[in-house]
């Protein structure tokens, strides 16, 4: 953000300026903190200054406290001194204890401004158990023409079937196939659900009973209350209307959303916390619990009975709910009427060792609530909209691509293809050179979808390269993965690279097979540049959109 100049010198000064920029250093397509560069970059061509060196947060750690610490070491030290040069006090004085009035004023300022934004609720009336409330989600009218995520539409579930379940000691993993109708089409128009092969379902997800009967509980409250906004202070939540206590934690509170240290912090400091407890907030080491185990709210709250609150304050120290998104495994040209969705259930332990599902993964596995009822009906769905995507397949059919996932990765694929398996069907020219490496962990085990492939593979659609890590000859120390299978192929993806402009898609786990995968394409950039020169192909590749991503964190 901008920060503007202070003092007497403000009006003669260039604009100052700092720039925090975020990203994940998984994603190994030479875009890693280019927005942020960008920003610092164009900042300083245009005659800003900068009030401190750009910081760094990577979501593939812990991205708030890569914040915390440039805001701490690198970020306020700089603003303290830039607010002691304007008000012309000397070098001494900067790096000793401060006298100045202007200075002293202007810390008491930014401390009160950061400590009310911390205290910050929304403004609540809790009204009498009884009062009457609409719905948090209140989408029970008529079917949206497009749904979005302010008017999503509810998606009556037509299909759902298990995938592969594999279950062994202190492992657990399972894959679920669900198809959703996309809605009516309004006077000819596009469904409510009307979506491209490549693009995302985002999908609202609801806390479980269970849960949220824990939340009340430790609450002290019922349910039944009905809260109001009064005005505008609506902090992180916009409550816009009277709801029911239940349907807001239901709804729109992230129950189950992993703990920040920042919460930690907050908690610790509410007013009547207890020494032990205070002591196991402060000390609690949010990174390093999160590696082992699910460290959720409902944990911390449990264990440290002393910590009580409001429901405004809990409002606004819980997260809001987000949708989440999948990649569709479908294409429209096949399923005019049908979405699909292919998604991983996870299975984890919390920190005190309850079993833990996830939030949307498990709400879609159990089969979601009708609208407005709260109970499980015949009438099966999900309050869901589409974001559309540019992971597209090139305009021109004629053209090889190059498919690469691993596990629930392959689901943007199987619409590619199945849209491919179309136009073939249409008499348009198809490429015969398109592949598919394809990883998983056991054929006859977690191999998704494959008769189906195998049928387009029949027709001449696309050439499977499945790679299976824990089949013989793949062995532990020598594991065989889709990238292990790109580099067996290296010759002919060269010349499909080289001499036919194909195109590369990379779908899957941003640890594992992302930065697999750009490894092996850079390895074989290597024998057409030369070299030490396969860092700049793949960056040209990427440049062209003749190398695109669809990658998340979790399979």
């Amino acid at each position: 953000g901008g920060l503007a100049g202070a003092g007497v010198a403000a009006a003669a000064a260039p604009p100052r300026f700092a720039v925090f920029g975020c990203g994940n250093s998984n994603y190994c397509d030479g875009r890693y903190q280019a927005v942020g560069k960008k920003v610092e970059a164009a900042l300083l061509r245009a005659g800003a200054r900068e009030v401190c060196a750009r910081g760094e947060g990577d979501d593939k750690g812990e991205i708030e406290e890569d914040f915390e610490q440039w805001e701490e070491k690198m970020l306020m030290p700089a603003l303290v001194a830039m607010l002691e040069a304007d008000a012309g006090l000397s070098g001494a004085a900067v790096s000793g204890v401060v006298a100045g009035g202007e200075v002293r004023e202007a810390r008491a300022e930014v401390a009160a401004a950061a400590a009310a934004a911390k205290a910050a609720k929304p403004n609540l009336v809790v009204f009498p158990v009884g009062k009457e409330a609409r719905p948090v989600h209140d989408y029970l009218g008529p079917a949206p023409e497009v749904a979005t995520p302010e008017t999503p539409f509810f998606a009556p579930l037509v299909s759902r079937k298990e995938l592969f379940r594999q279950i062994e000691p202190g492992f657990f993993r399972e894959a679920i196939h669900f198809e959703f109708h996309t809605g009516p089409k309004h006077s000819g128009g596009p469904a409510a659900l009307e979506y491209k092969a490549g693009d995302h379902i985002g999908i609202v997800p609801r806390n479980e009973e269970e849960v949220v009967e824990r939340y009340l509980k430790r609450l002290g409250m019922s349910g039944k209350e009905v809260v109001s906004v009064t005005d505008g202070q609506q902090a992180e939540h916009s409550l816009a209307r009277e709801n029911r206590v239940a349907d807001l934690l239901a709804w729109s509170c992230d129950l189950t959303g992993k703990v920040k240290r920042s919460t930690m912090a907050r908690l610790a400091e509410l007013p009547g916390v207890s020494p032990v407890d205070k002591g196991f907030l402060k000390g609690f080491d949010v990174k390093a619990e999160s590696k082992r185990a699910v460290v959720r709210l409902i944990d911390i709250l449990e264990h440290a009975k002393s910590v009580q609150m409001d429901f405004g304050t809990f409002m606004n120290i819980c997260p809001k709910t987000q949708s989440r998104f999948y990649s569709i495994s479908s294409s429209p040209e096949m399923f005019r009427d049908t979405v699909h969705v292919t998604a991983a259930v996870p299975h984890s332990k919390t920190l005190f060792g309850e079993d833990f599902h996830g939030l949307t993964t498990n709400y879609l596995k159990n089969s979601s609530v009708a609208p407005g009822s709260g109970q499980l009906s015949e009438n099966e769905g999900v309050f869901a909209f589409i974001r559309p995507s540019k992971f597209k397949l090139p305009e021109d059919p004629s053209i090889p691509c190059i498919f690469v996932s691993a596990g629930t990765g392959c689901a943007p694929f199987r619409g590619f293809i199945q849209e491919l398996s179309v136009l073939k069907s249409r008499s348009l020219p198809v490429s015969t050179n398109n592949f598919f490496f394809n990883g998983m962990m056991h054929e006859d085990v977690d191999y998704m979808y494959k008769d189906e492939l195998e049928s387009y593979e029949a027709q001449g659609v696309v050439k499977l390269v499945p790679a299976f890590s824990h089949d013989p000859p793949s062995t532990p120390e020598n594991p065989i993965f889709a990238q292990t299978k790109i580099m067996e192929h290296a010759p002919e993806i060269l010349e499909l690279l080289m001499e036919r402009d194909a195109r590369i898609y990379v779908c899957g786990n941003a640890r594992t097979l992302a930065a697999g995968a750009y490894a092996a394409f850079e390895a074989i950039g290597e024998m057409a540049a030369g070299k030490g020169n396969g860092h700049d192909f793949m960056e040209r590749l990427v440049k062209v959109r003749r190398y695109s991503t669809d990658i998340f964190e979790n399979d």
